[in-house]
């Protein structure tokens, strides 16, 4: 029994042993290394510094990635407020587009309130007026006349030569006749021109056959004098006017030659009888003084029958510059349309005798008539018979 007893115990006590050191090992094995191991040197001051790397090289990151963010905000800024000016720009180029066409339309169209042309040189020659003096001698100026021509580029019919006196009130669409689109518009207006109150008119024409005569510069020199010269000192009916320029009661395409025709209002609007030349004159209607004549162009004519200048471009400047223009552009378009009617082959009423490639077709078809000027290209290089056919072309020949 003691011997049995005693191993048994022998061997309790070994496994016990054996057992704590196996738990004691566990232990160390399980609890953490001294902070002299290799291990400690990861969790130290290494790891620490890696650690702050990380951070900075995120907070790096994202501050990249904030400028970026704010390039590209500012960029589409830029680019917004980029596209939004031109916007404006091109909205505030169509709008004067706009408004200059809807001006274009409203002048075609008279009586709907459009603006005139102003009198700028008009006003300062009645304020010098007013003032006794001035550098053209305003004093003795009561009646400006504007004087303007139309027709001297086409290859046929007359050139016409208006000059118009025409005081307040303003009429509405005076400007420009090449302004005014419509052949309706012109009329229109031409009517309220010769109805205002007050006013004096006369339209000079001057045919083809004086044009190839003495030039068609020197053609619209006589229409425009003549023209100045029948509302300073109308003449008789039939009698002449400076440059040989017979009065006629009415510009028509029947009627052969060279003249002119006139007229004048009271302060009422009604027509006034206009007596002969001399002393008959339509007297001013200012007792202070006499006429002075604004002419468009870059020439004054000479020999004037009272004080003038020129006018660059004044038909688009100046009002009645601008009344003369559509006087003369209407008489002389209605002339066209009667010519038509008796040459129907050449369209006259369409291209009003300018060298469109149809009149040109025209003329090599049909030949030139009576209102062609033979001195203007390419008529002057040809021969033609009594009849106006062509007998010889020296372009083609030279070719």
């Amino acid at each position: 029994m003691g011997m049995t007893a005693a191993p048994r115990r022998a061997r309790r006590c070994a496994g016990e042993g054996s057992l704590r050191r196996s738990s004691r090992l566990s232990g160390l094995a399980a609890s953490p290394p001294p902070h002299g191991g290799n291990d400690g040197a990861e969790s130290g001051p290494k790891a620490k510094t890696k650690t702050k790397a990380k951070t900075k090289a995120k907070t790096k990151t994202k501050a990249k990635a904030e400028t970026k963010a704010k390039a590209e905000t500012k960029a589409k800024i830029k680019a917004t407020t980029r596209v939004k000016t031109k916007a404006k720009t091109r909205a505030k180029a169509a709008t004067k587009v706009k408004s200059k066409t809807e001006a274009r339309t409203e002048a075609s169209e008279p009586g709907k309130g459009v603006v005139c042309l102003p009198r700028t040189l008009e006003r300062s020659l009645e304020e010098a007026l007013g003032n006794g003096g001035g550098d053209r001698s305003a004093s003795a100026v009561a009646v400006v006349v504007g004087v303007d021509e139309a027709g001297r580029g086409p290859l046929a019919g007359p050139v016409c030569a208006a000059a118009c006196h025409l005081p307040p009130p303003d009429l509405d669409g005076i400007s420009d006749s090449k302004q005014i689109r419509s052949e309706e518009g012109r009329e229109e207006l031409y009517g309220r021109i010769v109805a205002a109150p007050g006013v004096r008119w006369a339209v000079a024409v001057v045919d083809a056959g004086r044009i190839d005569e003495i030039n068609i510069l020197q053609a619209t020199m006589v229409a425009m004098r003549g023209a100045v010269a029948a509302v300073v000192d109308p003449p008789p009916p039939g009698g002449k006017v400076a440059g040989g320029l017979v009065r006629v009661e009415k510009a028509s395409s029947d009627r052969e030659g060279c003249y002119v025709v006139c007229g004048a209002n009271d302060a009422g609007g009604r027509p006034l009888l206009l007596p002969g030349g001399g002393g008959g004159a339509v007297p001013s209607p200012d007792p202070r003084g006499g006429h002075y004549a604004l002419v468009d162009g870059n020439r004054v004519p000479q020999d004037m029958p009272c004080g003038a200048e020129a006018l660059v471009r004044g038909d688009s400047r100046e009002y009645c510059i601008g009344a003369a223009s559509v006087l003369a552009k209407v008489t002389r378009d209605r002339l066209m349309r009667g010519y038509h009617d008796l040459w129907p082959h050449y369209n006259l009423a369409r291209h009003k005798g300018y060298p469109t490639r149809e009149h040109m077709a025209a003329v090599f078809r049909h030949g030139a008539s009576p209102i062609h000027r033979r001195t203007f290209a390419p008529l002057k290089h040809m021969t033609f018979d009594g009849d106006g056919r062509i007998l010889e072309d020296e372009e083609e020949e030279e070719e």
